[in-house]
């Protein structure tokens, strides 16, 4: 399995159960209100170095830096509403982060953007959050984090 699979994984399993919403391991899903909150996980773009430093049993180390994503769902009566439970489920998400999951080296936070629509007399808001998450591989070896 990819590290980035065996990442992603890693955070659905410490965000579920530890965050008012239900967590998903997907960046495709239909929106039905009566599912949210609800904050889908996923992995986006990756950027790969030759870590010049490091060497794993003679073979090339690649330092990666992974988008990880975490999209929050929510509805509210109004936009404020919608607005302060995007707030408070984004707090929990930022808590229940594994600062190293499944041995990545780090996860910091990167970038935080939000949408509104309504949906009927519903106001729907998505918010993504982007984390940088470190990690390392040996050149040909992607499912072994180093």
């Amino acid at each position: 399995m990819h590290a980035r699979q065996q990442i992603r994984e890693a955070v659905v399993t410490a965000l579920s159960g530890n965050v008012s919403a239900t967590v998903i391991d997907s960046r495709i899903w239909t929106l039905q209100t009566e599912e949210l909150p609800l904050i889908g996980v996923y992995t986006a773009s990756e950027s790969d170095s030759l870590d010049e430093g490091g060497a794993s049993m003679g073979s090339p180390v690649l330092y990666r830096e992974l988008e990880l994503v975490a999209e929050i769902a929510v509805i509210g009566a109004t936009g404020q509403i919608s607005a302060n439970a995007l707030d408070a489920l984004a707090e929990q998400v930022e808590q229940e982060m594994p600062r190293e999951p499944a041995g990545a080296l780090d996860v910091l936070p990167g970038s935080w953007e939000v949408e509104q629509s309504a949906d009927g007399e519903q106001i729907i808001s998505r918010a993504v959050m982007t984390f940088i998450c470190q990690y390392r591989t040996a050149v040909g070896a992607a499912g072994v984090l180093l």
